[in-house]
């Protein structure tokens, strides 16, 4: 695993936290994190044609101060501001089917919404190809 890699190479648990958490948590939002994932693959990411660098003669990875539920916070705040997207919260959806020209959504109320254009679904391909009908 990964974070026994940086164990037993001598980085610090500050050297992580500063360098790679905001790096690398974009690519493991997982139950396991970041320390669990395979070493290899890990630093596979670092290797030239790889995902990023920690070079500073090029522009670095970007992150958003914070962290990613602040982007998130503002991106629904974007859209939500256009008057044309309608966000739930903590609402279980049983079922996503198309409805017409559009998208019906169906909660485990009971409860079915229709005449969306679009759904975004922010889980696992598992769990939505179980939902969309």
């Amino acid at each position: 695993p990964f974070g026994l890699w940086l164990w037993a190479s001598g980085f610090s648990r500050e050297f992580r936290k500063l360098c790679l958490d905001s790096t690398m948590s974009v690519l493991f939002v997982t139950k396991m994190g970041l320390s669990q994932q395979s070493a290899q693959a890990v630093l596979g990411y670092f290797r030239d044609d790889g995902f990023t660098h920690l070079r500073y003669d090029r522009p670095r990875v970007q992150y958003t101060q914070g962290g990613s539920q602040n982007m998130w916070r503002k991106f629904v705040g974007t859209l939500e501001e256009t008057g044309q997207v309608e966000v739930r919260y903590r609402s279980r959806v049983e079922a996503v089917e198309r409805a017409g020209g559009g998208w019906a959504v169906t909660l485990s109320s009971g409860t079915r919404h229709e005449g969306f254009g679009d759904v975004v679904m922010a889980t696992p391909a598992s769990v939505s190809s179980r939902m969309v009908r």
